[in-house]
């Protein structure tokens, strides 16, 4: 014989399909925002330790990611490069452990051009660490106004001490009692040698050997040549290179 359910019966059969249907639901939306969560940790775990630093250039080295995963050293660097412009090519270049290279070849400038700013006596250059780069690009530039004060400013002197020349006959160097920029005073003036070329190394460090030049402190100042007489003659910023 057929039966048939009551009004009652299907009421109670709808409503524990819905409450079951929600109860479904209710666990899928648990999974998803538990997924969510774990992936949401598993980037910040990623990030917070494979992940090298970028700007740490107050230290010896810079930790860089390699394409497989490996680490390597890289050597950060101050350097202002002269790249033919008014027959200068080259740079000067201070690294992390204080030390100071000057790389230069003279021999396209021509002679005519430097007699006229400085003199005859023209076989030698003083050269100073400046404070400013007032300019919006890398290139060297040429002559006394252009590498004037409005431009470069004055040197790098931050405990406004004199130059090196001017310390008492037979008074030690040390990166705090003379000029911290003036670096022809600390490594001798620059003189090309047969080959034109330009070649003095040096470091600048207190007296205990520990380093306080690091690239980051010359960043965006600049490098200036003068001739014998004083006046400037060329010029160059310093930015960051890691080799």
């Amino acid at each position: 014989m057929f039966s048939f359910a009551t009004n009652d019966q299907e009421y109670i059969s709808l409503r524990e399909n819905g409450e079951a249907l929600r109860a479904k639901r209710k666990n899928q939306t648990f999974k998803f925002l538990f997924a969510l969560f774990a992936f949401g940790a598993f980037l910040l775990w990623y990030f917070s330790h494979d992940q090298p630093a970028s700007n740490q250039l107050n230290s010896n080295r810079l930790l860089v990611k390699a394409d497989k995963g490996y680490q390597n050293d890289v050597t950060v660097k101050a350097r202002a490069e002269f790249v033919g412009e008014y027959g200068i090519e080259g740079y000067v270049e201070i690294n992390a452990g204080g030390n100071v290279d000057i790389n230069l070849n003279v021999a396209g400038i021509h002679v005519d051009e430097m007699t006229q700013v400085c003199g005859e006596n023209n076989l030698e250059y003083v050269y100073h660490i400046h404070n400013e780069w007032r300019y919006d690009d890398l290139m060297t530039r040429w002559g006394a106004e252009a590498c004037g004060e409005s431009f470069t400013e004055a040197h790098y002197n931050p405990f406004n001490v004199p130059t090196c020349s001017e310390l008492p006959y037979g008074e030690a160097i040390t990166y705090y009692n003379c000029e911290v920029g003036d670096l022809s005073g600390r490594f001798g003036v620059a003189i090309p040698d047969l080959d034109d070329n330009i070649l003095i190394s040096g470091e600048i460090k207190d007296v205990d050997g520990s380093n306080l030049l690091h690239p980051e402190v010359v960043y965006r100042k600049s490098i200036v040549f003068h001739c014998a007489n004083g006046v400037r003659l060329f010029c160059a910023p310093f930015s960051i290179a890691l080799d």
